[in-house]
């Protein structure tokens, strides 16, 4: 799966502190070959934002990953690798 990691900072008299850090997955998994008829955004889009057919928005929560133990191990990636 794709995924963008997001440190959120703040500025403080002592210098930038972190305040949160979060990751948003794609809704799919990549595939090894691409085809003309492949939704590449379904891939690579990690937006969580979702059109309903009614024109209303959604979103899909369940790919937003939070820092802690059991979502961020889904990345593959830990504290001391940031």
């Amino acid at each position: 799966y794709v995924s963008d990691i997001r440190c959120m900072v703040a500025c403080t008299p002592t210098g930038w502190r972190p305040v949160a850090v979060y990751a948003r997955r794609a809704a799919k998994p990549l595939v090894d070959e691409l085809k003309d008829s492949t939704d590449s955004w379904s891939m690579l889009g990690t937006n969580l934002s979702v059109k309903n057919p009614d024109g209303s928005w959604t979103t899909e929560s369940n790919r937003l990953l939070i820092m802690d133990r059991r979502d961020f191990n889904k990345l593959g990636i830990g504290l001391d690798d940031l």
